[in-house]
């Protein structure tokens, strides 16, 4: 009778990851969700240029428990709170350009996306001088009403000197 389990519980192990498998894309397949999440992604990447939090705020899922991590401050929870801070951070500046760089990664699963992509900006403070950084994009975003919000983001730059 034990001998019979094994085959058995192998079956049922199969069967539940018979689907996991049939996602699995071949090397320059793209993931389903690719094109929307990149175009959302594109998308809040000029609103954010715009330097007004409310042009970002329908990318986002506003959910007050979700964590978001700028450039700076450490973190951000929930919307509202990231709504509030960004101004601060962007004070300085009255014009800027973001844009993803063409090493967009997109995988999904369901509901669920994530991306990681470097990106550039060129910001004009208001002083006329200017700022160019280079930094690393990561985020998870879900699928809600047929539209792909950002439940997570993590922004970084590179340490100095790199």
């Amino acid at each position: 009778m034990r001998l019979l389990q094994i085959p058995v519980a192998m079956m049922i192990a199969l069967s539940f990851a018979q689907p996991t498998l049939a996602q699995e894309k071949t090397p320059g397949q793209k993931q389903p969700c690719e094109p929307a999440v990149r175009s959302t992604l594109e998308r809040l990447y000029a609103a954010w240029g715009e330097l007004n939090p409310e042009k970002a705020a329908p990318f986002y899922d506003k959910d007050p428990n979700l964590l978001f991590f700028d450039v700076a401050p450490l973190k951000y929870t929930g919307w509202s709170e990231y709504a509030a801070g960004v101004p601060k951070a962007f004070a300085p500046y009255n014009s800027a350009v973001f844009r993803l760089n063409d090493d967009l990664q997109v995988h999904c699963h369901g509901d669920l996306a994530w991306a990681a992509a470097t990106w550039h900006g060129d910001l004009t403070k208001k002083d006329g001088s200017k700022d160019h950084m280079d930094g690393r994009y990561t985020a998870v975003l879900t699928k809600q009403r047929n539209q792909w919000l950002v439940m997570h983001e993590q922004m970084s730059l590179p340490a100095p000197g790199q």
